[in-house]
């Protein structure tokens, strides 16, 4: 029962069951004329199959705009936005083509391109929104016992999942954005002792209950959070880093 547990509770599952359950919802409502265009079964098949390549390509893109130290600092609303964006060039042709199997004949202008891309992108802003959900969802879920990695303390949304010194300032970075605070980062960080974690550099501190994983580019080791942010770890701090036993990337 508790293998169970753990594995149903398992982020694989959650992507999955948001996935379909999206899907199944689009079916239900057939957006874009969908509705009366394609019989039930039709457009049950058709919105489960594309939603679940939608969030596939969104999945991944949201993945590697977070893993890009340019886009890494990104507000989660703009991260979702632009990888919707990224996400609906590949979608928009496996839309066509799906559609072309099920109104043989169907030709593609630039016109119906551009115009197909921009209703893939709102339904790519949707299965988005789910990804979102469920990786905020992942950061309020306490472990179950039993697992190989550390214990964590569970996150609130209230609390921080980041801290960065700016100046004589401290930037919280929280799971749905940040802010800044007139403060040094040491007297913040002793501010949340009372959350597991661990000041990977000078000028950060990251929640251990937010790290998706660590992973090295270019010689350098960074850890990611679950909410995209890269986070450079100092080489004083690699040993405490591995220590702690976060996932590879």
């Amino acid at each position: 029962m508790p293998l169970a547990k753990r594995e149903w509770s398992s982020p694989v599952w959650r992507h999955g069951l948001a996935a379909i359950g999206v899907s199944m919802l689009l079916g239900f409502l057939g957006p874009f004329g969908t509705n009366p265009v394609f019989d039930r079964t039709e457009r049950y098949a058709f919105w489960l199959g594309l939603g679940l390549t939608g969030y596939g390509c969104g999945f991944i893109a949201r993945k590697l705009l977070g893993s890009s130290p340019r886009f890494a600092r990104r507000s989660a609303p703009l991260l979702a936005l632009l990888a919707a964006l990224l996400s609906a060039i590949p979608q928009t042709f496996i839309v066509f083509w799906a559609m072309s199997l099920l109104q043989p004949g169907r030709t593609a202008s630039v016109g119906a391109l551009a115009l197909l891309f921009v209703a893939v992108t709102a339904v790519q802003l949707i299965l988005l929104t789910a990804i979102v959900l469920v990786e905020r969802r992942s950061l309020s879920l306490p472990r179950q016992a039993g697992t190989e990695e550390p214990p964590r303390t569970v996150l609130k949304e209230s609390q921080p999942v980041a801290l960065e010194a700016e100046d004589h300032y401290v930037r919280v970075h929280k799971v749905d954005g940040s802010k800044l605070v007139l403060q040094r980062l040491s007297d913040a960080v002793a501010e949340v002792s009372g959350i597991d974690g661990l000041q990977v550099h000078r000028g950060w501190w990251v929640a251990s209950a937010a790290v998706a994983g660590t992973y090295v580019e270019d010689g350098r080791r960074w850890v990611r959070l679950i909410n995209g942010l890269t986070i450079p770890v100092s080489r004083a701090r690699r040993r405490d880093v591995l220590a702690r036993g976060w996932p590879q990337l």
